[in-house]
């Protein structure tokens, strides 16, 4: 047990209270680095506080009451943004004897807390709080993303007022929890996975108790207001409203998730052809998901009964300082122990969909293999029938080429035939033309006569007109070969521009 000075009772001033956490009083056995939070704070405090009193939002409720007596809470809350404020209605109480409640407020789960950084430090300096208080204080910052959602912790001492005294002069008690709330947004997913932070410090020799709780759970208002007027029968009875407000949103929470699993559930658990099934691998996705949230939540609900048992106890030690009487403190454990039983049964809940989700994925990567399976044959089918098609096509094709081949062999006989007979059909043009004459020459003799043929001297006009016809046929061939291959070359040429580019 460790025993620090209650520095909230040696001083009534708060004037270092800037220094803090290197101002607070301790015991000769903490070994907590006080530089390194003080470091820590100082380099993150733009992150965790606003900056302008204009956005803080700082909650005071108090009760005029002490253990054992009527307490009458303030009917509703002041909200406090600067130090004067803090000062004048929130320190003027706590030195009247009052019990308080001071509530940070946040906008949402990854924003600042809405306390200026001079009224956090003046809260933790006037009360001693132990700065292990802000190993939890350090995660709500502004975030980006989800990050450490798991962490869970629980811290407690006893103070003394000097060191020779046996009897504690107070206590300090510090916790987070972690739990599921509706966020109120439209997104797919209608919950969120919030945090709060509390923090109790409770004077023996007063009876009151100093409360300070950051980002505090949704239901956790009306709590208080329910609570406006009873009797402070055990100074730690606040911690039984605070959890139940953190746990009340748990059962909804789970429900909503079995109701996701039923539905992919509904997809694969009814028989029918594998070609109706309506799952492909976001299913898988959807169920991993659904997995990693409900491993979240286990290791969330194990947390919270660690902090049960710590709570419980720390209670018993409590009372038995105190002297209480059995029906308090028995009344105090059966509260605790009821709230533990209902963590052991949404755990236990939670641990029943992760199985269910177990056999929901491995169903349904059962259902996506004999699918493929399925696939499988219809192609294997499909590639034999496109083989058989091939085959065909390969014999039509051989028969096309028989055939060419025959009509290639009538075409080469007929050009062999037409080289034959175009030189002699060239000859006979030419002789049957005006460049060329016959006459006959008739001899004395009878016996004898001739013929004469006669060569016309303009006979190379026509071969002249012939080369010349010829060239620019030729000419005239080669222009529309080159412009009939020239659109092929651009596409080509276009074509290995792009796949460079």
């Amino acid at each position: 047990m460790a025993k620090i000075t209650d520095h909230y009772e040696a001083t009534s001033s708060a004037v270092d209270f800037r220094d803090y956490p290197l101002n607070i009083a301790r015991s000769e056995l903490d070994s907590d680095d006080l530089h390194l939070y003080s470091k820590k704070l100082e380099q993150i405090s733009a992150t965790l506080f606003v900056q302008a009193s204009a956005q803080c939002q700082v909650e005071l409720w108090q009760a005029g009451g002490f253990v054992g007596r009527q307490a009458e809470w303030s009917s509703k809350g002041l909200f406090l943004n600067s130090l004067r404020a803090l000062e004048t209605s929130w320190k003027a109480g706590l030195e009247n004897g009052n019990t308080s409640i001071i509530i940070i407020h946040r906008k949402n789960s990854w924003s600042r807390m809405k306390i200026l950084p001079e009224m956090f430090k003046y809260i933790c300096s006037s009360i001693n709080i132990h700065p292990r208080f802000l190993d939890f204080v350090f995660e709500f910052g502004r975030k980006s993303s989800s990050i450490d959602e798991t962490f869970i912790s629980f811290y407690k001492v006893f103070s003394f007022a000097a060191s020779e005294n046996t009897q504690p002069s107070s206590f300090d008690i510090c916790y987070n929890l972690r739990y599921f709330e509706p966020h109120g947004r439209q997104l797919s997913d209608p919950w969120s996975c919030r945090q709060s932070a509390i923090h109790q410090k409770f004077y023996f020799s007063k009876g009151t108790s100093a409360w300070t709780i950051i980002h505090q759970p949704i239901t956790f208002r009306e709590s208080l207001q329910s609570a406006q007027s009873g009797a402070f029968s055990h100074p730690m009875v606040m911690h039984i409203r605070y959890i139940r407000s953190a746990n009340h949103h748990w059962r909804d929470y789970l429900n909503y998730k079995s109701s996701e699993l039923l539905s992919l559930d509904a997809i694969i658990s009814v028989a029918k052809p594998f070609s109706e099934f309506q799952t492909d691998f976001a299913t898988i996705q959807k169920v991993h998901s659904i997995r990693r949230k409900l491993h979240i939540a286990i290791s969330i609900l194990d947390g919270t009964s660690e902090v049960l048992m710590n709570l419980a106890a720390h209670a018993d030690r409590v009372g038995e300082l105190m002297r209480f009487s059995p029906c308090v403190c028995n009344g105090f454990r059966t509260e605790l122990e009821q709230i533990s039983s209902d963590i052991k049964s949404h755990k236990s809940t939670a641990q029943s969909l992760l199985k269910i989700s177990d056999d929901i994925r491995y169903m349904s990567r059962n259902v996506l293999a004999f699918c493929n399976q399925e696939v499988d044959i219809k192609n294997g089918v499909a590639l034999g029938q496109l083989a058989h098609a091939g085959a065909a096509d390969s014999r039509y094709l051989a028969t096309m080429t028989e055939e060419t081949q025959k009509d290639s062999r009538t075409m080469r006989i007929a050009t062999v035939i037409a080289m034959v007979y175009l030189p002699a059909n060239l000859v006979m043009s030419f002789f049957s033309t005006g460049l060329v004459s016959f006459h006959s020459n008739e001899q004395a003799s009878t016996t004898s006569s001739g013929v004469n043929m006669k060569i016309h001297s303009q006979v190379w006009i026509a071969i002249f007109t012939s080369l010349l016809l010829a060239a620019a046929t030729m000419a005239a061939v080669t222009i529309w070969d080159r412009l009939g291959r020239r659109p092929l070359v651009s596409r080509l040429v276009n074509k290995l521009v792009g796949s460079f580019t």
